[in-house]
């Protein structure tokens, strides 16, 4: 009879294992300040493309993918002594990347920001980008619209109306919003689902308000 082995497969879950303990061992290591450079080229090598396929992801050429690859993993290398092992090395990393993909945003969207030209993706109304000419009536409607959409944001308890502006003006997935809002992805979909409803019940209202105007 042949032997039959139960052992795990080549590159699968035995490769992944090796490969933490090779990270958390560098990590290790730069927190202790042994070998500074060597160890951080490890996390470099690991992380570099990754880092870049996440940013690509976002929406950005790659040249600017490269340029927010460097600045998180410069931000790694300046505060990794601040990692405190609450949740892995990797989960720390992505957060530092979502952070400087937010800054950019910021620094890059600020007066696309400071109105309302989109409307939340579930909620059922036509908010055009771009208002018709002054003195039109439609022009003026979706002027009243715009406004009564901002009203109605601002309205939203915080956490609520922060995890909105991050999933329609910044495109994040509910991963991505539990990590920056520290809160689980249930408690995400949770604030979304009652910000839609909220929202739609008060521009259905406006538009009550408006059509018996």
């Amino acid at each position: 009879m042949t032997e039959q082995t139960n052992g795990p497969a080549p590159g699968g879950r035995d490769e992944g294992e090796r490969r933490r303990a090779v990270i958390e061992a560098a990590v290790s290591a730069l927190q202790d300040g042994r070998d500074f450079e060597a160890n951080f080229k490890i996390v470099f090598e690991v992380f570099y493309r990754p880092l870049q396929r996440f940013f690509t992801k976002k929406g950005f050429l790659a040249e600017e993918a490269q340029d927010l690859t460097q600045e998180t993993l410069l931000g790694i290398y300046r505060g990794v002594r601040r990692f405190r092992h609450e949740a892995r090395f990797e989960t720390w990393l992505y957060r530092v990347a979502t952070t400087t993909y937010l800054k950019r945003l910021r620094s890059g969207s600020a007066a696309k920001r400071s109105g309302v030209e989109t409307p939340y993706d579930e909620v059922a109304i036509d908010t055009p980008s771009v208002a018709a000419p002054e003195g039109q009536l439609d022009g003026v409607l979706d002027e009243e619209k715009r406004r009564a959409m901002r009203e109605a944001i601002e309205e939203l308890p915080e956490k609520m109306r922060k995890c909105l502006t991050l999933r329609v003006y910044q495109d994040l997935s509910y991963r991505e919003i539990a990590v920056v809002m520290k809160l689980k992805i249930n408690t995400v979909k949770a604030h979304l689902f009652q910000a839609r409803e909220k929202l739609r019940g008060k521009l259905e209202a406006y538009s009550l308000e408006a059509s018996e105007s």
